[in-house]
């Protein structure tokens, strides 16, 4: 049985669309969420800043028992994908999203939305050459989106989301895969008969395959949940209280 737990950390409440697929999929496993709210937007950070500050939350974690870290942030998973990170084992978006991507059927192409970083970063339609994708890419960055949906201003998110969407009807495409963990929260609220592709369930699969391989999943009990922010609380608190159905408790970190 693994007695450990499993970290989940984002820069506040776009990682809680990856933590719905994970508790689905593993419901007897125990996981910490980590809003990392003093250290938001990971956007605006440099890949030097965010290595540390990863290294950093590791480091706590480990101390909580944490014995493998989802990085629930599709710009850090960016960055981090091939970065030395030793405190403990970690995944992030960027292979279970390819993963999900190539799994699905094609005959006009594939839509990618997300942060402006990400987008001009380039790494899912870069690994997705490299498989020999044969299908059009069109990316289309969402400058502002992710901010306003951490901030649960759905109506201002709604008119951005659609105002951007709409781009796809000049450009149509078969799918528009999830670039940042945020949008999927959004997907209520849209209007039209866009077709999205949540990467979060690939990741959750990936997890659970890899606790298998290690021997470690855990097979009885129920699982449990404990909540924490670095920064701010107020907001993640509100969003939890008016979205989460699982029971949780909170925990306060040592650092900031």
């Amino acid at each position: 049985m693994n007695v450990g737990m499993i970290g989940v950390t984002d820069s506040g409440i776009g990682g809680f669309s990856v933590l719905r697929a994970l508790q689905q999929t593993l419901p007897r496993e125990n996981f910490l969420y980590f809003a990392d709210t003093a250290y938001s937007p990971y956007g605006e950070k440099s890949p030097e800043e965010l290595l540390a500050r990863t290294e950093r939350i590791m480091g706590w974690m480990a101390k909580q028992k944490v014995t493998l870290l989802v990085l629930a942030c599709h710009t850090s998973s960016a960055v981090l994908q091939n970065s030395p990170l030793s405190i403990m084992p970690y995944m992030t978006m960027l292979a279970p999203t390819l993963q999900a991507v190539l799994s699905h059927a094609y005959e006009k192409g594939l839509g990618i939305w997300a942060t402006p970083l990400s987008i001009k970063k380039k790494m899912l339609e870069t690994l997705l050459r490299q498989h020999n994708f044969p299908y059009p890419i069109t990316p289309l960055s969402c400058p502002d989106l992710a901010p306003l949906i951490e901030a649960r201003r759905w109506e201002e998110a709604c008119i951005r989301a659609q105002g951007a969407l709409s781009f796809f009807q000049q450009h149509p495409v078969d799918v528009i895969v999830h670039g940042c963990t945020h949008y999927p929260l959004l997907e209520p609220y849209l209007k039209g008969s866009f077709s999205f592709l949540d990467p979060a369930f690939a990741l959750a699969q990936s997890v659970k395959t890899y606790l298998q391989n290690q021997g470690t999943l855990n097979t009885t009990g129920q699982g449990s949940l404990q909540l924490c922010c670095s920064g701010p609380t107020q907001n993640v608190m509100d969003f939890v209280t008016s979205s989460l159905n699982a029971p949780y408790s909170w925990l306060t970190p040592s650092l900031s």
